[in-house]
């Protein structure tokens, strides 16, 4: 919309704004790729915006850096801990999650082992933060041969000689990249 309508022009990137924000806010270090990929490659194709995109990039990143700058600070002057923590140190275990459901997915490869079946190790989250493995563990190869069927359909019929592929390529990047490392796409009521 911001390339192509001039009507409530910069409402949309109030929008790309606010959604980063919540993303820095959340913590979301996928969607966090994700998103930076994103605007990466429109700014690198569309020249006319690349300054007002990487403007509001910047923007969300100085509005987050601030808040939890300030919030640090209550946190220190009221005693509770120290030090400005901007990112989380770990990976939450993904390799670990991620050879976990392959081990279940070994068991029965061509349906799988079940859906939500990862409970029966309480150290590891219930799910692998990653869309594909999880498919692949939960269905088996007959669940993940249907999601591949789905995403070479949804790639099929994507017009690539319209002006608008780039914006599509990058779109559909960030949706990978968030799907590789993310659960945000299995449980979206919390996230």
């Amino acid at each position: 919309f911001y390339l192509t309508k001039q009507a409530y022009h910069y409402l949309y990137l109030l929008f790309l704004f606010l959604a980063f924000f919540a993303i820095l806010l959340d913590a979301g270090r996928s969607a966090t790729i994700a998103y930076t990929l994103f605007i990466a490659i429109v700014s690198m194709a569309y020249r006319q915006v690349r300054w007002e995109l990487f403007g509001t990039y910047v923007a969300s990143w100085l509005a987050y850096l601030s808040v939890t700058y300030a919030a640090s600070l209550a946190v220190v002057n009221s005693g509770g801990g120290t030090g400005l923590r901007i990112a989380r140190e770990s990976s939450s275990g993904r390799i670990d999650l991620w050879v976990n459901a392959l081990q279940c997915w070994s068991q029965n490869p061509i349906i799988g082992c079940g859906f939500y079946q990862l409970e029966d190790y309480p150290n590891l989250s219930a799910h692998p933060h990653n869309l594909f493995i999880q498919v692949l563990t939960e269905t088996g190869l007959l669940g993940f041969g249907f999601l591949l069927y789905i995403i070479f359909m949804i790639i099929k019929r994507i017009n690539w000689q319209q002006p608008q592929r780039y914006f599509v390529t990058a779109a559909l990047l960030a949706i990978g990249v968030d799907l590789f490392f993310s659960g945000v796409h299995i449980y979206p009521v919390t996230q």
